[in-house]
């Protein structure tokens, strides 16, 4: 995704905590992808929608859609999306 989107005309950020990436760029996205171990799921994305504008999308594309997506809904206060 992070080489195709920007083919289409779309900015791409990447974000890494462990980097020590600020988090502080998540307030500037429209839209965040977290792409995690499912083991880790939940923690970033408790992490990461403290950190996201209202309005803003944030989508989680690695689990087993086991229980996340509601945990997202009730976390979050942006639409959450489960792929």
């Amino acid at each position: 995704m992070q080489d195709h989107l920007p083919k289409i005309g779309f900015t791409v950020t990447s974000f890494d905590e462990r980097k020590g990436d600020d988090p502080k760029i998540l307030a500037k996205a429209d839209l965040v992808i977290v792409s995690v171990p499912v083991s880790a799921t939940r923690d970033v994305i408790k992490k990461t929608a403290k950190h996201m504008k209202k309005g803003s999308t944030l989508v989680e594309i690695a689990s087993l859609k086991s229980g996340i997506h509601k945990e997202m809904v009730n976390i979050a206060e942006v639409e959450a999306v489960s792929l």
